[in-house]
This record gives C-alpha cells, sequence and structure tokens, in this order.
C-alpha cells in the first residue's frame, strides 16, 4: 500500500490540474441545488436530473459578493499508517508527502485543522481572498488582485507584482480557485464536479416523496447515488454515496451529507451550509461549514480590495509590517529587508531563482507546493489509497 504513494501524489497532480480547467468557466451567477416544483422538467425525472447536472457544470460565483466559510479537516490516517509513510520517504527529504505526514501527526495529536476562508470577489479581476489558520506554511495566507495589480501577504514576506511581471513560479488564481472549489463542492453537492467529475446522470427517480438519483462512469466502473427529499414543494439533497469504484476501491461507502438549508438574500435560493464527508467506516473526514455569503458593496470593496503597502492599515489584517518585501513591478524588481532602526536594506531581485522563468521541466516551486497542501488537506485521496 506505502510502495504505491508515487503513483497516488501523480494521480493528485493530475486532478488538481484537470480541476483547474474545469473551474476556469465557473465564476458568476449561483446555482443551488433547492429547485422548486415550476421547474420545466419534472421533478426527480431523467430530464430533470440532466438538465440539473448541465446547470451544475456551468457553475459560477456571482460578482459583487463575500463569501465566508470553514474548512475543518479531521486525520485520515492511523498512526501506524503515517509511521509507514514516513519511513518510506525518509531517504527523500524533497518529497511532497512529508507535508502529509507532519500534517496527519498534527492532526492525531489536536484532532482538527479548522481554517477560515473569507473571499471578496467584485470580477475576475477585482478580488481578494484571506485563509486564516494556515498551519504548513503560514498562520495566514492572504492575496489577491486588483486590475492588472496583483499581490500576497505571508508571513514573513509582502509580494507586490502584476500580471505582467509575475514570476512564472506563482500563479495567484489557481490558488483561488481551489478554496473556491471547496465552495462549489457544498454549494452544487457534487453535481458534476469533485465527486461528479468523471461520472454522467444514468437514472433518476422521485417516489414518495423520495429522490435517488444515479450517476456513473462511461464504462460503468464507477457510480455515485444522490439521495434527496421533498420539503414542501422544494426538492432537497440529503447526500451522496459512492456505490462502486473500481479505480479506487476503498472509496466505496465514502458519504457526503448536506444539511441546514438556508435561503440567503444574495440568491432567493435555498442552498446547504453545511456538509460532512464520512468514510464507510464511518469517521468524519472533513467539514466545509458557510457561515456568510452577501453583496459586496462598492465600499467595502474599496476597503478590502486595496493593494496593501508596507506601513499602512488594512481593514483585513492591521497594520502592514512584513521583514521583506519582494517588489516585481516594472521599475522596481528588488527585494526590501526591513530592520527596526532603518528605511530598508534594497537587493536587486532580477537574477534571483524564484524570477526566472522556467525552462520547461522546472517544477513549478511555490504555487505547487501550496496547491499540493491544499489538495492534500481535502482528504479524499487519503481515503481512498490509505484507509478501509
Amino acid at each position: 500500500m506505502i510502495k504505491s504513494h508515487g503513483a497516488w501524489v501523480d494521480s493528485v497532480y493530475i486532478y488538481i490540474l484537470s480541476s483547474m480547467l474545469r473551474f476556469a468557466a465557473m465564476l458568476i451567477a449561483l446555482f443551488a441545488f433547492a429547485v422548486g416544483a415550476a421547474a420545466s422538467d419534472e421533478l426527480g425525472s431523467m430530464a430533470w436530473f440532466k438538465a440539473e447536472w448541465e446547470k451544475a457544470q456551468r457553475f459560477e460565483l456571482p460578482p459583487k459578493v463575500v463569501v465566508r466559510y470553514d474548512f475543518i479537516t479531521y486525520p485520515s490516517m492511523t498512526a501506524s499508517e503515517v509511521d509507514a509513510l514516513a519511513a518510506s520517504i525518509e531517504e527523500f527529504p524533497d518529497h511532497p508527502s512529508h507535508f502529509l505526514v507532519k500534517r496527519q501527526r498534527r492532526l492525531l495529536s489536536q484532532g482538527t485543522d479548522t481554517e477560515t476562508i473569507t473571499i471578496w470577489f467584485w470580477d475576475e479581476e477585482n478580488w481578494r481572498c484571506n485563509i486564516d489558520g494556515q498551519q504548513e506554511l503560514a498562520p495566514f495566507v492572504d492575496f489577491g488582485r486588483r486590475g492588472g495589480n496583483l499581490w500576497s501577504y505571508t508571513p514573513p514576506q509582502l509580494t507586490l507584482t502584476t500580471m505582467e511581471s509575475m514570476p512564472h513560479d506563482r500563479d495567484y488564481a489557481a490558488v483561488l480557485s481551489i478554496r473556491m472549489e471547496n465552495l462549489v463542492r457544498l454549494l452544487t453537492c457534487g453535481f458534476a464536479t469533485g465527486i461528479g467529475d468523471d461520472v454522467v446522470p444514468k437514472s433518476s427517480a422521485l417516489k414518495d416523496g423520495l429522490l435517488s438519483a444515479v450517476a456513473e462512469s462511461s464504462a460503468g466502473g464507477k457510480v455515485v447515488e444522490w439521495r434527496g427529499h421533498m420539503d414542501g414543494d422544494i426538492l432537497i439533497f440529503d447526500q451522496w454515496t459512492v456505490l462502486k469504484n473500481d479505480q479506487y476501491p476503498k472509496s466505496v461507502g465514502l458519504t457526503a451529507i448536506f444539511d441546514n438549508w438556508k435561503e440567503f438574500d444574495q440568491l432567493s435560493q435555498h442552498i446547504p451550509t453545511h456538509s460532512r464527508w464520512v468514510g464507510r467506516g464511518g469517521h468524519l473526514l472533513y467539514e466545509t461549514v458557510l457561515h456568510d455569503l452577501h453583496k459586496l458593496s462598492k465600499a467595502e470593496f474599496n476597503r478590502v480590495v486595496r493593494v496593501p503597502a508596507p506601513g499602512r492599515e488594512d481593514v483585513v489584517r492591521g497594520e502592514i509590517d512584513p521583514p521583506t518585501l519582494a517588489d516585481f513591478r516594472p521599475g522596481k524588481g528588488v527585494l526590501v529587508t526591513f530592520a527596526d532602526d532603518d528605511a530598508g536594506i534594497s537587493k536587486s531581485i532580477v537574477s534571483m531563482p524564484m524570477a526566472v522563468p522556467p525552462d520547461g521541466t522546472r517544477p513549478l516551486v511555490w504555487v505547487g507546493r501550496v496547491i499540493a497542501i491544499l489538495a492534500l488537506s481535502l482528504g479524499v485521496f487519503v481515503v481512498w489509497h490509505r484507509r478501509s
């Protein structure tokens, strides 16, 4: 089992890259699966199922909104499994699974990791994402875009850049898309994204107020069932369950449960605000809890999406006081190290390795590590490959 970790890591990266491509088209009008009886297709019918599936594939976040949610991760490996994995990669200090070992040991020790993600989304060129509770990298990860200007603030460094001068080993939009996808999986109940990536609608029936809708892969090797119920004239999705998965047999029985449905003024529709992923042994893997979704006003946008600057107050972080500033903006190209008794020591950043374009074989250092950590934090890959 442990010997397969190399292929497992490859599958994580393949999943991430394909997810980013799929998610690139998902950013303008929230869709929820609380469906009224006035739908054009009869509720629960196969035609209705296909129509809802197609809507999920076009899922987009509406402009001018603020979203805040928690992502809570539970241990997904036993202590003996962690020790075995650690031993198998001991001779490879740069192996990405070292992050997984560190994370799982901390989870086994403290019980959970909780990250609070807040996204201020005006449009695709103006947004900010703040993640509090990061453990592997820093206490927080804060980054955003204002027009052509991009920035990130993660201790100990503030980075300023533009679309034209952004280093090749950084992709802020890619990291944002990973966090947006967690939200998508909650709001769409897994339809056509996440667990529904490689399956298509196969059957659907609504009987005595209870829904059973099944999707499967083209070859029939993966089968997922969605169950729901009628609440008045609203059809509520309760859960999905993996019924079959020839490629990852240990995922059979994996279930996501959706509850605490609410109607937000911004949407005028019901959406689930809480999901729990449960392994087939009944152990909780992770939770997503939506706390807030409201309209982003122009005034709030101007306060929050303002590009940070050293020594200036920020509405989210307070005073910006980084030990170092990496400025990649045109005409700048400097790395500034600040000290208590002077204005900072500047060094040219042009010749630094992080600013050199990749030759086609060099890995994405910064974004690769971050995305690997974020993907591993989902836990589902660990479940599929390491736990029954």
